[in-house]
């Protein structure tokens, strides 16, 4: 049902945002892929090297943000949340150090 109305859509209008793609989860990554229109822009991300061999992909490495501008992030998007000194900087590195990952999009 998604491939049919991917069909359907002008594909210079669309960005598909393909997140956490794991070799397990290749085969819809592609089936997916495959049935946009022509002119999408496609963004993977991913951790395994292979995922983007397989959908002939370009790599961008996003390297890891330095703690104050971390911090500053968290306490931008967490206003509810005492984020300051050394706890700040205790929850960006948990942030950091376990499966999950934040994927920022900045534009001014």
């Amino acid at each position: 049902a998604v491939c049919r109305r991917l069909a359907d859509l002008d594909g210079g209008r669309l960005l598909l945002l393909l997140d956490n793609v794991w070799p397990s989860s290749l085969g819809v990554a592609e089936q997916l892929v495959d049935a946009l229109p022509a002119g999408t822009n496609v963004v993977v991300t991913t951790r395994d090297r292979e995922v983007l061999v397989q959908l002939q992909a370009e790599a961008v490495v996003l390297k890891q943000v330095p703690m104050p501008v971390a911090v500053a992030l968290l306490q931008a998007h967490c206003p509810k949340v005492e984020v300051c000194g050394s706890t700040g900087e205790a929850l960006a590195r948990a942030c950091a150090s376990t499966r999950w990952h934040l994927l920022l999009w900045a534009h001014s």
